[in-house]
């Protein structure tokens, strides 16, 4: 009794309709098409398509060949020097007279060369062999090649003195930098147009140069240069115009030692005190040092 009755939930459980077996065959089919589809795609994998860089892979080859043959070909940097210097022709020279064409035979380099026209075209001259080291761009092992070669001829040591007439030496003229113009100032050796306008606008600027060494202050003129000036140049003082501290003002004057913030101290001291009496006074105020003060001094007058 019991069998029959676990037999019957059993078929009634088991017994569908004919709309729920289509929809379990539908059901069925479903899985069945995916299942495939995993199985294809997992195990089935489209061939991947190589790019041909056989053409690409010459070139390279062909290349690197050339580089290679190149590189062969190429001389060394010690070879490339040694065949500098087998190409430089040592011979006896002066060095006041010779052109461009013998000085690169010489070995000497085009920069070089210019420097030397340049400083020659300015009014120089080679006295000695040592003189060749005033140019700064010839570099000592270079001078020390040459130096051997070098030969500067004296014209007055064979030339024997005429009884009636004694050549009388050369006037030596100076340059008197306070009261000079442009061409005057390009009459020094190695001034030309450009450095003598440099000089005339800070000589403008200062009011006028107290002393020599001012010259240096020029951005131009660094100490060779001003060395070479100095023996032929002079300085006259008296026309240097003077700073008047009793009137100057802000829009009056413009000087390169006077800067704003300590000219604008000067103005409120004497506008709070009264005019100056004293140049000394000016070393009360915090921005008068010691230097600035020994640089201004001389330009200041009780006016």
């Amino acid at each position: 009794m019991a069998w029959h009755r676990f037999t019957e939930q059993l078929r009634e459980y088991f017994t569908f309709t004919r709309k729920e077996r289509n929809g379990i065959l539908v059901l069925l089919i479903l899985l069945i098409i995916m299942q495939g589809a995993i199985v294809f795609t997992h195990y089935y994998k489209p061939p991947k398509e190589v790019a041909d860089i056989s053409a690409f892979q010459k070139e390279v080859l062909a290349f690197q060949q050339s580089m290679l043959e190149k590189d062969s070909t190429m001389p060394y940097a010690d070879a490339t020097k040694e065949s500098a210097i087998n190409e430089i022709t040592l011979f006896p020279f002066n060095p006041n007279v010779i052109d461009e064409a013998k000085w690169k035979s010489l070995g000497v380099n085009e920069r070089t060369v210019h420097s030397i026209k340049n400083y020659l075209s300015k009014g120089g001259h080679f006295y000695k062999k040592e003189d060749l080291k005033k140019i700064y761009n010839l570099r000592p092992e270079e001078y020390s090649r040459l130096e051997p070669y070098i030969t500067i001829e004296d014209k007055n040591k064979n030339e024997k003195p005429d009884k009636e007439f004694v050549k009388q030496p050369k006037e030596f003229v100076l340059i008197e930098i306070n009261g000079s113009s442009k061409e005057d100032l390009m009459k020094l050796p190695m001034v030309g147009e450009k450095r003598a306008e440099q000089i005339l606008k800070y000589r403008d600027r200062l009011g006028g140069f107290i002393k020599k060494e001012q010259l240096k202050e020029v951005y131009s003129i660094p100490d060779s240069i001003y060395q070479m000036i100095l023996p032929k140049i002079a300085l006259n003082v008296s026309l240097v115009k003077p700073i008047k501290l009793n009137s100057i003002s802000s829009d009056t004057i413009y000087h390169p030692y006077l800067k704003k913030n300590l000219l604008k101290m000067i103005l409120n001291y004497r506008n709070q005190h009264g005019a100056f009496t004293d140049k000394l006074i000016l070393k009360k105020l915090p921005l008068m040092t010691d230097s600035v003060y020994a640089k201004l001094e001389p330009y200041f007058i009780l006016e």
